[in-house]
């Protein structure tokens, strides 16, 4: 049975999490804190060694503007950060190893501390109603199973997990999840071991609740894109602005494939396909624009939502790429974000693969 250190949480959890990040940069365990932190503008994340600005620290703020993953990107693209801690939802982590494997980000020197997700509230509603907050969450984060460092599928890059979940009232546990986490806790004079069982059981028993409403949310979602007349319909919303692949964390190329010339016909080209069929939507690349950034992704999607949040015209991108990532990654038995030594499937060559899908 997995063993946790219990702490005092009187003020809440991000309180009493801020403490101990306060006490590792005093004691030089790590130079800087990658955190979020409550703004007059909402939530952002800051990295900082000033332990006075982590008394605004939101451990998890209700809302998710960036996803964390891309945050560690811009840190770390040209090379590995000095030590730091960084705190995130468990999507933004997995999202942060899917892009080191892409070689976006280097992660070396980062101790990731993740705590118990409750999810978020869409940020429209938000904005709108910031009292809202927590009320009505994401359809992704309804969902979610990977919420906490449970199950077979559990991130490994993990260092601590802090658990809210079956724990007594004022408290938090904290549960080292790798052997730099125990030494980290040991440096911090965390030494008092208990058993973490009721922290287990409750979160077993929310992703129990939750692979079964996965299971049910996606299989409506696949009904309705089955097809390309329904991918057509569900899409022909779409006002092409691109916001979805902006804030994707699993997005990072500079310059997309579907705004380069190559991608796009001539004029005359335009004509003869009218001359041949009559008619001919504009623009025709919408549907061409969705595919494309599905079949470069979807092997490495996180389901965080950040797509579909940004959707002006509430398609329900985030589920659709869901529910098409769950398959692809199903076939390569793959799970994003689960394991940094584990390769992706497509920078890999086995030369059986994929034989028992070629004979279906």
């Amino acid at each position: 049975m997995k063993e946790g250190h219990v702490i005092k949480a009187t003020e809440g959890t991000s309180k009493a999490i801020a403490e101990l990040l306060k006490s590792s940069l005093e004691k030089k365990i790590f130079e800087a804190i990658l955190v979020p932190i409550r703004t007059n503008e909402g939530y952002n994340y800051v990295l900082t060694n000033n332990t006075d600005l982590l008394d605004k620290a939101e451990i998890m703020p209700p809302v998710m503007p960036v996803q964390g993953g891309k945050v560690l990107q811009a840190l770390t693209r040209h090379g590995k950060s000095r030590r730091i801690a960084a705190v995130m939802r468990m999507c933004e982590i997995r999202a942060a190893i899917e892009l080191s494997k892409l070689e976006q980000t280097d992660l070396e020197n980062v101790f990731f501390i993740s705590v118990d997700c409750t999810g978020v509230t869409p940020l429209s509603d938000y904005l709108e109603n910031p009292s809202s907050a927590g009320k009505k969450l994401r359809p992704l984060c309804e969902i979610c199973t990977s919420f906490s460092v449970v199950g077979d599928d559990r991130v490994q890059a993990v260092d601590m997990q802090a658990g809210t979940m079956g724990v007594d009232k004022g408290q938090v546990w904290l549960i080292p999840m790798s052997a730099d986490g125990e030494s980290v806790l040991e440096k911090l004079g965390i030494d008092k071991k208990k058993d973490a069982g009721n922290w287990i059981k409750e979160t077993e028993k929310l992703q129990k609740q939750r692979i079964a409403a996965r299971e049910k949310a996606l299989t409506e979602t696949k009904k309705m894109v089955k097809g390309l007349n329904g991918l057509v319909k569900v899409f022909s919303r779409c006002i092409e602005c691109h916001n979805c692949r902006s804030v994707c964390p699993i997005c990072y190329c500079r310059l997309c494939f579907s705004d380069k010339d190559t991608f796009r016909e001539t004029g005359a080209e335009y004509l003869d396909r009218v001359q041949a069929q009559g008619v001919m939507k504009c623009t025709d690349e919408l549907l061409q624009f969705h595919l494309g950034r599905m079949s470069h992704m979807c092997l490495s999607c996180v389901s965080c939502g950040m797509c579909e949040d940004a959707c002006p015209v509430d398609i329900p991108v985030g589920q659709i790429f869901s529910a098409v990532a769950e398959k692809t990654q199903a076939i390569f038995d793959y799970v994003a974000g689960k394991s940094s030594d584990e390769k992706q499937p497509l920078r890999t060559f086995e030369l059986d693969e994929l034989t028992e899908v070629e004979d279906k």
